[in-house]
C-alpha cells in the first residue's frame, strides 16, 4: 500500500528529525535533550502545493550560527539562568556569572573548539533533502499522476 503525499512528507520529516538529533549528538551539543525533543514537523497545504515545515526551540540557531554579544554588554537574567542550568546538566563547576559576562561582551562564535558547526546545515542541506524526498515521494507522486490520467 502506497502512502498519501501527506504521509510520505511526514515520514520524510521523521527521518530529517532523526538526522538533526544525530547531528546534535555527534557534535556533543546535547545536555538536557530539550532542543532535540522539541523538533516536530508539519505538512502545510496551499492549494495543490504541499510544504514540509520543521519546528524546534530557538537554541538550534545558537548551535548553528552562535550568538553575538548583548547590546548592553551585560548578561540578561534569563541568560544567566540558562547558563546555570546548562552548567549543572554538563556537571561543570565553573562560575556562571563569569561565563555570562564573557558571553554578553563577546558572544559565542560558531565554529569554535567545542562546536564545529553544521548541526542543521549538514543534515538539512538542500541537495540531501531533495535526494531523500525523491526516494520517498516519487512513488506517491507517480501513483497520484497515474490516477489523475487514467481515472
Amino acid at each position: 500500500m502506497l502512502l498519501t503525499t501527506d504521509e510520505a512528507l511526514q515520514a520524510l520529516g521523521s527521518k530529517l528529525i532523526a538526522d538533526v538529533q544525530k547531528s546534535q549528538r555527534d557534535r556533543g551539543l546535547v545536555s538536557s535533550g530539550q532542543s532535540a525533543e522539541s523538533l516536530q514537523v508539519k505538512v502545510e497545504s496551499t492549494g495543490s502545493k504541499k510544504r514540509l515545515v520543521m519546528l524546534g526551540l530557538s537554541r538550534f540557531r545558537f548551535q548553528q550560527v552562535g550568538r553575538g554579544p548583548n547590546r548592553s554588554g551585560k548578561p540578561a537574567a534569563a541568560q544567566v539562568e540558562g547558563l546555570k542550568k546548562w552548567l549543572q546538566e554538563k556537571g561543570l563547576n565553573i562560575p556562571v556569572y563569569a561565563i555570562a559576562v564573557k558571553q554578553a561582551r563577546e558572544g559565542t562564535p560558531v565554529p569554535n573548539p567545542f562546536n564545529r558547526g553544521g548541526v542543521l546545515s549538514e543534515p538539512l542541506a538542500a541537495d540531501r533533502v531533495r535526494g531523500l524526498a525523491k526516494v520517498d515521494l516519487q512513488p506517491v507522486l507517480f501513483k497520484s499522476a497515474k490516477s489523475i490520467l487514467f481515472n
